[in-house]
């Protein structure tokens, strides 16, 4: 061999092995800062569900100057924040555990109502830990006021709101935003169904939409804290994402017998991917005869993975249960 030809320094078995290391310092790379996703069909195959919220109410109240010295020997930070809703909080936070009262006034020393978000933890056991060692026994007999549960999809919300379906018969529906849509709000005053551009929200680098089930009154499954330790059995029978369907939509271009057909046809698709499918047929449906009017100028295919799977998995893993 000339001494002057480049020599192969490296065996078949060590390139293999560098481009290995290479592959994987990617997929690190990845987890870490994860880039945009686009919307395939196999994003609808991921997504996680949670107990995203909770809150509630304690009668008595807590003594926030007691408080304070207690957080103060625990090591807690406290301070007071506002947060979307611009109302005033005391926010106590100790690692990524937190917990959010709710002020009213700067100068209010009792405490009543606050609120929690279950999804911030790794399970229901340390919670509840959380709780009692921050507030004492006492927390575990407030009375619940609200629970949001959450499902989140790595898809662009537009996609995901074009395919849409939910289960009501008799609700009402606004949007969220005013020159640029984010989200849409559909049911009743205890029990909404809240669907919206979390990427938008949270300034995320990547698609991420998220439908939320918000319950309150008589729609709630338990009332008190202290309930939620077996609380499982009761948040899978309520099943909160059953009347939400994500779908995929094609629309059927073919040629038209009557220039009315063709006119239905525009309007449909331009109401669905603008307001979405559940809200042009509501819209579109004249004494119940959407089906026979617009039924064959599209066509419709639910995911393989709905909502419903997503927060039964997510449910089981919150509560260290297998399925």
């Amino acid at each position: 061999m000339n001494d002057n030809e480049p020599k192969n320094i490296c065996s078949n078995i060590e390139i293999k092995a560098l481009a290995r290391f290479v592959e994987i310092l990617t997929q690190v790379q990845t987890r870490v800062s994860p880039p945009k996703l686009t919307s395939t069909l196999s994003n609808y195959e991921v997504g996680y569900g949670s107990l995203d919220k909770l809150e509630f109410y304690h009668e008595l109240g807590f003594d926030i100057q007691f408080l304070k010295a207690k957080w103060d020997r625990l090591g807690y930070k406290y301070q007071g924040v506002r947060l979307q809703d611009k109302k005033l909080y005391l926010e106590v936070t100790t690692d990524y555990k937190i917990i959010h009262f709710y002020l009213g006034h700067p100068n209010n020393q009792i405490l009543r109502k606050l609120f929690i978000n279950p999804s911030k933890f790794s399970d229901i056991f340390e919670m509840i830990v959380f709780l009692k060692e921050a507030l004492g026994e006492a927390v575990l007999e407030s009375m619940i006021t609200r629970i949001d549960f959450s499902v989140d999809i790595p898809v662009d919300y537009a996609e995901v709101l074009m395919g849409l379906n939910v289960k009501y018969k008799k609700a009402n529906s606004e949007f969220l935003g005013n020159s640029i849509r984010s989200g849409l709000i559909v049911g009743t005053k205890d029990d909404k169904i809240k669907i919206y551009d979390k990427s938008v929200q949270a300034n995320l680098s990547h698609s991420l939409t998220r439908i939320e089930r918000q319950v309150k009154g008589n729609k709630l499954v338990i009332k008190k804290i202290c309930e939620l330790e077996k609380a499982l059995d009761k948040f899978l029978e309520f099943q909160p994402f059953d009347i939400v369907i994500t779908n995929h939509i094609d629309f059927i271009e073919g040629e038209f017998k009557t220039q009315e057909q063709l006119n239905r046809f525009h309007d449909l698709k331009a109401l669905i991917k603008y307001e979405g499918y559940y809200l042009a047929k509501k819209k579109l449906s004249i004494n119940g005869n959407f089906q026979r009017d617009y039924g064959n100028f599209f066509n419709l295919t639910q995911y393989k993975k709905q909502p419903k799977e997503f927060f039964r998995d997510g449910i089981y893993n919150f509560y260290k249960e297998k399925i």
